[in-house]
């Protein structure tokens, strides 16, 4: 039997990916940010209204917002997206 409505709403989506920038493509900054920051936004909205008072939404992010190693900086640019 479903709920209707929940306390807490964690966002842990994402997708490695290990590239420069300059060879990261359209393609893959598009998947990046479909599934790091806009998969994340419409969720969080579209379950907003069902949060119980008092809930809390966790988004889950990476070190690489704060710490970027060769080939993350886009992985990181996406995950830093999504602390928002």
């Amino acid at each position: 039997m479903g709920t209707e409505r929940f306390d807490y709403l964690v966002n842990n989506a994402g997708i490695a990916h290990h590239n420069s920038i300059e060879k990261t493509t359209e393609a893959e900054m598009d998947a990046l940010y479909t599934v790091h920051f806009k998969g994340v936004f419409f969720l969080t909205q579209k379950l907003l209204p069902l949060i119980k008072d008092g809930g809390r939404i966790v988004n889950v992010s990476s070190g690489l917002t704060r710490i970027i190693m060769p080939g993350s900086a886009t992985y990181g640019s996406m995950k830093g997206a999504s602390k928002c």
